[in-house]
C-alpha cells in the first residue's frame, strides 16, 4: 500500500493485517447487533515530503527535526473501532416506521516511534481533523437516531475523546487524558432517502470545547 500519510503530508508504502468481523443486520442502517475492525500498519518512508505545499520552508522552521518534512521515516499503527447497535422500539411513529436506534463506537489509534506528521488527530464532532495531534488517540461515542416519520428523523450524537502519549494539542505538558480530553455533542436531523436501501440524508450541528464548532450535510450514519 503507498499512500499520503498524515496531516502534513508525506509518501509512505506500508504493510500490515486487517481483522474485520460484522454482525450487523444491515450496512447503511442496522438497528442491532456489533461491528469490530482492528488494522495494524508498518509504513516505510518513500518520497518524503512529495505532499508538501511550496510553503515548505516556512513550516520547516516551525515543527520539530522530527516531523518528517523533507526526510525518511518509519513507524507503525494500529487502529481498532467497536460498534453496537441496540434497537429501542417505537418512540414517536408507528410500526411502519423505522424504530429508534441507540449507535455506541469504541475508537482508537495507537503510534510506535510516529513522527508528527503521522500522529493521531481528534476525531470527534465539532473539532477540525489535524488541529489537535498527540501520538495515540481514543474516543467512544454514541449516536441516537430517532424517526419521527417514515422518512423524517431527528439525531442527538456526543461523546469524548483523548489524546495521550506526547500531544501536540493546547496543553503540550501533559500526556494523560485528564489534560486532554475533548468532548463533543451535537443534534440534526435526517432524511431517508430510499427506505428499501438505507440512503440517508443527514444534516447537523455539533459543537466541542472552546471555538470548536461544525456544520455537517452527510450520506448516511458516522458509524
Amino acid at each position: 500500500m503507498d499512500q499520503q500519510v498524515g496531516y502534513l503530508g508525506f509518501n509512505s508504502t506500508g504493510a500490515g493485517l486487517v481483522l474485520e468481523m460484522d454482525g450487523r443486520n444491515h450496512i447503511r442502517t442496522p438497528t442491532e447487533g456489533n461491528y469490530f475492525l482492528i488494522d495494524t500498519v508498518s509504513y516505510h518512508s518513500g518520497e518524503a515530503g512529495s505532499g508538501i505545499s511550496a510553503d515548505e520552508s516556512q513550516l520547516e522552521d516551525l515543527l520539530p527535526d522530527d516531523s518528517l518534512l523533507g526526510r525518511d521515516g518509519e513507524f507503525d499503527v494500529l487502529r481498532a473501532t467497536y460498534s453496537h447497535y441496540s434497537g429501542l422500539g417505537h418512540w414517536f411513529t408507528e410500526n411502519a416506521a423505522p424504530e429508534v436506534v441507540l449507535a455506541i463506537r469504541a475508537f482508537g489509534r495507537w503510534t510506535n516511534d510516529a513522527p508528527l506528521s503521522g500522529f493521531s488527530s481528534v476525531s470527534m464532532p465539532g473539532y477540525t481533523r489535524g488541529n489537535y495531534l498527540g501520538e495515540n488517540y481514543s474516543d467512544i461515542q454514541f449516536d441516537l437516531r430517532m424517526p419521527i416519520g417514515k422518512r423524517w428523523g431527528v439525531v442527538l450524537f456526543g461523546g469524548i475523546g483523548c489524546l495521550y502519549g506526547d500531544p501536540i494539542a493546547a496543553n503540550e505538558s501533559s500526556s494523560g487524558c485528564s489534560e486532554n480530553a475533548y468532548p463533543g455533542v451535537g443534534a440534526g436531523v435526517s432524511w431517508l432517502i430510499k427506505p428499501e436501501s438505507g440512503v440517508i440524508l443527514r444534516a447537523e450541528a455539533a459543537k466541542g470545547t472552546g471555538d470548536n464548532s461544525a456544520l455537517y450535510l452527510r450520506f448516511g450514519h458516522p458509524f
